[in-house]
């Protein structure tokens, strides 16, 4: 028997791995059947035993044996678990009805379509099945390995992907983890320039490929091609440093970044297509203040967000006719492996920043609250913090010296 095979004691699974043994020989003088065919189950141990003597007891309770005369638990192949099955995931263009927030998944084991919206679970019979994937061809065995590989990296880390994607783990909603319940994201909240599907692997699919190769790990991919993702094809506009802080990223955002920055070629495209969106707008600033209310206590009973937001747009608008971000542009404020090659020198969400913390500072009627939010955006508590480290040295004096100038209202005065 080899100790490749991965079989696991059915009392302790493979908690008491030292007291597993393989030998055919050992698995004989214990009184055990090793053969190749399959005996009694209660005497074959082709795949090994579990020595641990309280597996023995608990084995032998549950089929009535004396444990005496047991010398060892027979090892068996596990049965997969949810988390572990890679369910075909068939792409829909059904939207569903019922809830208008889902789409029509179909269900191999039960040949219908589902509604993937946890909190609907419509069925529908009637609807022709598609097996094509979000590239236009067929996603195939290896296509749902691929997939599987990503899920796994990916484990428990939905923050790196949600928002503005979906996390959802299995494709079957009778498998996804409820702890999202708000499937329909909010509107003042993530903007979002597409209408498409949100699954985190199915937008990001497309991406990753080309990253399997590498030097990185998929962890590292997930996360570049997420933010470049996110960032580009949805507008969803979040600064790095708080994505970075957001999925407890530490070193990993650097490594992923240098993935980008060995092979520049691997979104330039992309960035070309879609740079001209990455300019601050009312639509951004709305998203970026989502993401920021989510960093502090927020007095939701004293500040109207709609009000804030306007007001952080006129403060947009003011920096603008009075060139400050033009002036912005003359100095490389990011660290070049950040700079999505070399193609932006103001960090993406900063503007949106300075207009919210501005916003907050001179009309929530909360003294000093624009600080408070400055500190949340920047804080200072080490040298090691995200937006050091994504900034150059003038990056981070503009916002030591220069933005809380730009905060006080003083120099956007009419």
């Amino acid at each position: 028997m080899s100790e490749d095979v991965q079989v696991v004691c059915p009392e302790c699974e493979h908690i008491n791995l030292d007291k597993f043994v393989f030998e055919s020989e050992t698995i004989e003088q214990l009184g055990f059947i090793s053969s190749e065919e399959k005996a009694d189950a209660e005497e074959w141990a082709g795949d090994g035993l579990c020595l641990n003597p309280t597996c023995i007891e608990e084995w032998c309770e549950k089929r009535n044996l004396d444990s005496r005369f047991k010398m060892g638990v027979p090892l068996i192949t596990p049965e997969p678990k949810h988390d572990d099955v890679v369910v075909p995931d068939y792409e829909t263009v059904y939207k569903c009805e019922e809830c208008d927030i889902g789409e029509y998944r179909f269900n191999p084991a039960t040949n219908n379509h589902l509604c993937d919206n946890p909190f609907c679970g419509s069925v529908r019979f009637d609807l022709e099945q598609t097996t094509t994937s979000k590239s236009g061809g067929v996603l195939g065995d290896q296509g749902y390995e691929f997939r599987a590989m990503y899920m796994k990296a990916l484990e428990e880390r939905s923050e790196v992907v949600e928002p503005p994607y979906l996390f959802d783990k299995a494709p079957n909603p009778f498998f996804q983890k409820q702890k999202k319940a708000n499937v329909k994201l909010e509107e003042e909240e993530f903007h979002t320039s597409q209408k498409r599907s949100l699954s985190w692997f199915r937008c990001l699919h497309h991406h990753l490929k080309p990253l399997e190769d590498l030097k990185g790990t998929r962890f590292q991919k997930i996360v570049l091609s997420a933010y470049m993702d996110k960032t580009l094809e949805l507008q969803h506009i979040e600064p790095l440093w708080m994505y970075a802080q957001r999925g407890k990223l530490g070193g990993e955002l650097k490594s992923a970044f240098t993935i980008f920055e060995k092979n520049p070629e691997l979104f330039s495209e992309l960035i070309e297509k879609k740079k001209h969106t990455l300019q601050p707008n009312r639509a951004s600033i709305q998203c970026v203040y989502g993401l920021i209310k989510a960093l502090l206590p927020w007095p939701s009973d004293r500040i109207k967000d709609e009000a804030i937001i306007m007001e952080a747009s006129n403060v947009l608008k003011k920096l603008s006719s009075k060139g400050y971000i033009e002036q912005m542009n003359k100095y490389n404020l990011l660290e070049s492996r950040y700079s999505f090659n070399g193609k932006i020198q103001i960090p993406i969400g900063l503007i949106e920043c300075i207009c919210i913390i501005n916003a907050v500072e001179n009309h929530s009627g909360i003294d000093k609250f624009g600080i408070d939010v400055k500190n949340a955006i920047f804080p200072n508590r080490s040298k090691r913090e995200h937006w050091k480290s994504i900034m150059t040295s003038k990056g981070q004096q503009f916002v030591d010296v220069v933005l809380p100038k730009l905060v006080s209202n003083y120099l956007l005065r009419e």
